[in-house]
């Protein structure tokens, strides 16, 4: 009954790789025609070495950790395989070739391989030398004490029990709530009696320390009638689980029959509410849980079975409710749990050195209560600083296992990982620590590497890639920590790191970076020319060279270098030069890297691809984005007929080449620019029946037959999520651009849709047909003919809709809710709700629109019907609308901007949270919004006085007012007492008039924004204008302030952040600043910045206090574009003023 995780060396995958690349028909066949060779004879010999290799890696592989010499036998063994394996990938390159040429292209492809397809340069050479290395490898088992078909377990079974121990359990309280909160509410009449609560994580995490708290609390134990725990691990055996926990219940069971056992177990559980822990779980099968299970399915209803693992896939085998996914602890928990073992919890007063010391060594920790306490244990009984100095520095296996069981907790989990995925993941560590990546890059990267394998050598890769990266999110290996973002925990990348070794190195800028002969994958973050010259005189089988982070680009990598390292690195498989602003030309012979399958030339300043580049024949990913003056591709560029990834967004190609159609294996085509000429027409598009993903096509002008847009459906057959469809400009051939849409009709997989400079008057019959039932956003731009907005009311799903540029549209009707076939009565009879999923809709740059109709204009009630979503509305550049009187029954609005629509009178819903008018001097409030929290007011070019904030708006949060020159003053009741942010810009009377602001009355405000040119304002602020609550106070664009009054100043204790930026007759900091200051922002003041920039400048004794100061600077960032694009502020140190995002 018991069922063994296997999991496989990492070596036997690169095994299996070669096994498959000799066994390909095209190898075969290319190895028999070479003539005066013994290419057969020695490729049958290197099966015969590699089987009896294989036979041996397991059993050495378990003891690398603790062998160093079997750990060196393995890094040798590895080394000499991927030299067979760039041998054979030649051959096969080779083989290829020769196959291209015979397919009637040019011989230029076999002049770029530097070989006659009868010969192999060598090859016997090559091969027999390596045969005879692996054979040597394979002597000197007995000398290391390997044994062949051995798989004894090197990792011992570590028994948990279910005591938890005096000691603290620190920052679970939530967690343990949680936990016992699931047990206690399951249902009683769950329809089998059992509820399983998987609790999952990655090692070391803390799962079994909860689930022991959780058994023991006295809560838990009243509920219950029957509580056992057993600890599986790694075997899981049903007999012996069953056994246990009769044993454990406590019964005697002498038997060793299994049904004897479970009919025993079911008997005595039998209408009993019990809790049964099952600790440390590894097995997925579902048939043996489903074994276990039976006797547990006649107990009482609210029984329990409470699952700790490190597999998603476990928990998915047994669950019946959502898992509990348990996350790291935060740094101050993580500090105590240290501390509590670091200093054995005596009164002593510890050294400022060792806190400090320790407090880094948890920060490495990242939150893994396994790794502070070993940490913490390994430094009890120590003093002395430099021994906590040598614990901060060492890596994870530096330390001793019988001591610290970090590493061995870790490399289990690697250890039952399957072959293929150790190999995967061991290629992760040539990221950072906390680098964030995606799953289509790692992918690539993956493939490009040739660690994607199907068995039978068929299959779509991305597919296969995709399965191993979620399996190994599933076993806690990477962690989500963005939308489409993953990162591993720092315990893991160095677990990554150990299982690479010397094969993978990431230079950082540290000195402690090694290269050697046997490095094979290199990334960077900081790379400097003496880096770049050890790396092409020591690493001479480089096959990865990849940036990790692009902080700044490589100013060494220019042309001259690139080309230096692409030719002492002809092994190179992934090779990306992205953001390398120093790099304008590829060089011709990059044609020569026959083994390249990922090339990454993204964000460079490049015009163009040599033509050599269409030699490049494993080449699956060629990355062009956003490469802005590359304007052609190579004309040969259908050669390469194992791409499978094409991005070109982002650069200026005026059409795509001839022949692009060979390339069949496309998966990703990111455009396709059609040529006015001799490029590619849109009937090439039927040759790629596997794009998947979002395509945009341009220049559908230059379609001059629609019939070539109906050949084969085109599109439809594809799996896009996402289209866009354009033409340059609007075709005065109104029934062909229509023709051309009709036959462009997407596939029904479609999610997103745009089309710009569509020049018809009308839609076809599929736009907005209802069996769209995935498309989620659509956006159409400057459709300048259309005299009647689409129908898209019946589209199921459509969350976000965007409508700008329809100029000769003068009403919206019923047409747009519903089918034009369809009568509006009748499409409300069948209760049909139009755009009821829709959340987002925007309408911009519509100049003759005049009114908006409900929908069911003669049935007022049913103007509710549509919308009733919708969260977010943009009316933007609208001058004839007048009415829209439906916004008022929106009543799930959320957000409404409305900017340039001077005609449009219409009242706020009260539901309404965020509103932004700008240059609408129609639109007030009249009546009170209580959820109101932002309001945004803008060019309101005759308001003198606004409304009752104080009535109207009570919840209101943050006020931004822009450019009102007639404004004087504020409502009579003031501004609620609500308001936390303030912002006033370039309302010169309301300046004038701040005498009555009253703004030291305001209990909640903290940030307050002052900016435009105003006449009196010499001496800012006044001690009378300011409460002393204020955390943030920035000053912009005072063109004649002189002077920060000192005074009022001292009186905002409470002050964090001091911002001053575009005050060019500003002349010095005031004498005294607040001590509670700790970042000041100075820029664009010349005068200020002259007497604050740097110690020996006049006002440093002023702010050197001052934890944080940036004079002038700028931080790379969107972050930082978005809370400056104004005031012009760095965005370092401003946590507090998030509100600023809405400028």
């Amino acid at each position: 009954m018991a069922a063994e995780l296997v999991g496989g060396a990492f070596l036997s995958a690169l095994v299996q790789t070669l096994f498959q690349k000799m066994a390909t028909r095209q190898m075969v066949d290319f190895i028999r025609g070479v003539k005066h060779d013994n290419g057969p004879n020695l490729l049958d010999k290197l099966k015969i070495t590699l089987r009896s290799v294989d036979a041996l890696v397991n059993y050495a592989e378990e003891r690398q950790t603790t062998d160093l010499h079997i750990r060196e036998w393995l890094n040798d063994l590895k080394d000499v395989m991927f030299k067979a394996e760039d041998l054979l990938d030649k051959i096969s390159v080779l083989a290829s070739s020769q196959k291209l040429e015979a397919d009637s292209w040019s011989s230029s492809i076999s002049k770029v391989c530097c070989s006659s397809p009868t010969s192999l340069g060598g090859f016997n050479e090559r091969m027999e030398t390596i045969i005879e290395k692996i054979e040597n490898l394979v002597k000197q088992k007995d000398v290391l004490g390997l044994r062949e078909g051995v798989n004894e377990k090197a990792f011992k079974n570590f028994q948990t029990t279910s005591l938890a121990g005096k000691s603290s359990i620190y920052g679970r309280s939530a967690d343990k709530d949680n936990v016992i909160k699931l047990l206690l509410s399951v249902s009683d009449d769950s329809s089998d009696g059992i509820c399983v609560i998987p609790i999952v994580g990655m090692g070391g995490v803390g799962k079994t320390t909860l689930a022991q708290h959780v058994y023991n609390d006295d809560k838990v134990k009243q509920h219950f009638n029957i509580k056992t725990w057993v600890c599986v691990n790694q075997e899981f055996d049903v007999f012996k689980l069953t056994k246990t926990i009769l044993e454990a219940i406590p019964l005697t069971c002498d038997t060793m029959d299994l049904n004897l056992l479970q009919i025993k177990l079911k008997e005595f559980l039998h209408n009993k509410r019990f809790l049964i822990v099952l600790d440390d779980v590894w097995n997925e099968s579902y048939i043996m849980w489903d074994i276990l299970r039976r006797p547990f399915e006649f107990g009482a209803s609210g029984s329990c079975v409470l699952v700790t693992t490190r597999n998603e896939h476990v928990a998915s085998s047994m669950l019946t409710v959502p898992s509990y996914h348990l996350k790291p602890l935060e740094d101050d928990d993580c500090w105590l749990l240290f501390s509590e073992h670091a200093f054995e919890g005596r009164v002593f007063n510890k050294s400022a050195a060792l806190d400090d010391i320790g407090r880094k060594i948890v920060k490495k920790c990242r939150g893994l209560p396994l790794a502070a306490k070993a940490l913490g244990g390994l430094l009890r009984s120590k003093v002395d600083s430099r021994e906590w100095v040598k614990v901060l520095e060492s890596k994870i296996w530096d330390f001793p296992n019988d001591r610290s069981n970090i590493l061995p907790a870790l490399m289990l989990s690697y250890y039952y990982l399957p072959s293929t995925l150790k190999r995967c993941f061991a290629y992760c560590s040539i990221f950072p620590k906390r680098y964030q990546f995606r799953r289509k890059e790692l992918v690539r990267l993956w493939m490009a590497e040739d660690l994607l394998t199907h068995p039978k050598g068929n299959g779509n890769l991305e597919e296969l890639g995709t399965e191993y990266f979620d399996d190994l999110t599933y076993r806690s290996f990477f962690i989500k920590s963005g939308r489409r973002r993953f990162v591993m925990h720092d315990l893991i990348t160095d677990l990554a790191e150990f299982v690479s070794g010397e094969f993978s190195i990431r230079l950082d800028g540290q000195k402690n970076n090694y290269l050697s002969k046997r490095t094979r994958h290199l990334s960077y973050s900081k790379l400097q020319l003496d880096d770049l010259e050890k790396i092409m005189a020591t690493c001479e089988n480089l096959r990865t060279f990849l940036p990790s982070r692009v902080l700044s680009w490589p100013r060494c990598l220019n042309n001259e270098a690139v080309g230096k390292l692409i030719s002492k690195h002809r092994s190179l498989r992934v090779l990306s030069l992205s953001h390398c602003g120093n790099l304008t030309v590829v060089p011709d012979f990059l044609g020569d890297l026959i083994h390249l399958r990922y090339l990454n030339l993204s964000v460079t300043p490049i015009s163009k691809l040599p033509e050599s580049t269409c030699s490049l024949h494993n080449l699956q990913t060629l990355l062009l984005l956003n490469c802005v003056y590359l304007t052609e591709l190579p004309q040969q560029i259908g050669r390469l007929t194992n791409l499978r990834c094409l991005d070109i967004r982002g650069t200026k190609l005026s059409e795509i080449p001839l022949h692009m159609g060979t390339m069949t294996n496309l998966q990703t085509l990111t455009g396709f620019v059609l040529g006015s000429g001799g490029g590619s027409g849109i009937e090439e598009l039927k040759n790629f029946p596997f794009l998947k993903g979002k395509i945009s096509i341009s220049n559908l002008q230059n379609i001059i037959d629609p019939q070539d847009a109906m050949k084969d459906s085109l599109l439809r057959n594809m799996q896009l999520d996402g289209l866009m469809l354009s033409w340059s400009t609007n075709a005065d051939d109104s029934k062909n651009v229509r023709n051309i849409l009709h036959w462009l009709e997407p596939p029904r997989t479609l999610k997103k849709l745009t089309i710009r400079n569509y020049g018809s008057t009308s839609f076809p019959a599929w736009f907005g047909d209802f069996q769209f039932s995935k498309l989620v956003s659509i956006s159409l731009f400057d459709c300048v003919n259309c005299v009647l907005l689409p129908t898209l009311g019946q589209l199921p799903s459509l969350k976000a809709l965007s409508l700008v540029g329809f100029s000769s549209v003068i009403y919206v009707d019923g047409m747009f809710y519903n089918n034009s076939s369809m009568e509006v009565k009748q499409f409300q009879r069948q209760d049909i709700t139009p755009f009821k999923c829709l959340e987002t809709l925007h309408f911009e740059n519509m100049p003759q629109w005049q009114e908006w109709l409900p929908f069911g204009e003669e049935e007022k009630e049913d103007e509710k019907r549509a919308f009733p979503c919708l969260k977010q509305l943009y009316i933007k550049k609208c001058p004839k609308l007048k009415s829209a009187n439906l916004i008022q029954k929106l009543l799930a609005l959320e957000k409404i901007v409305i900017a340039k629509c001077e005609q449009l009178v219409v009242a706020i819903p009260p539901t309404i949270r965020e509103l932004q008018l700008e240059c609408c001097e129609k639109v007030s409030v009249q009546r009170p919004l209580p959820q109101l929290l932002n309001l945004t007011m803008s060019s309101y070019n005759a308001v003198e006085s606004l409304f009752e904030m104080n009535k109207l708006l009570p919840s209101l949060v943050t006020l931004n007012i822009k450019e009102c020159p007639e404004l004087e003053s504020f409502s009579e009741g003031g501004l609620p007492d609500s308001l936390n942010l303030l912002e006033i810009f370039h309302c010169a009377k309301l300046f004038t008039n701040r005498k009555n602001w009253n703004l030291q009355n305001l209990p909640s405000l903290r940030s307050f924004a002052i900016a435009g040119s105003c006449q009196d304002g010499e001496s800012f602020p006044e001690r009378w204008l300011l409460p002393s609550t204020l955390t943030s106070f920035h000053i912009l664009a005072l063109w004649n302030l002189e002077y920060l009054d000192e005074d009022s100043l001292q009186q905002l204790t409470s002050l964090k952040t001091l911002g001053i930026a575009r005050c060019p007759k500003l002349q010095c900091m005031p004498a005294k600043l607040p001590s509670s200051i700790s970042t000041l922002h100075i820029r664009t003041s010349p005068r200020l910045e002259e007497r604050c920039n740097g110690k020996k400048a006049e006002d440093w004794p002023k702010i050197a206090h001052i934890p944080m100061i940036r004079i002038n600077k700028k931080l790379d960032g969107d972050l930082g574009a978005k809370l400056f694009v104004i005031i012009g502020f760095d965005p370092i140190g401003v946590t507090e003023d998030s509100s600023l995002l809405l400028l």
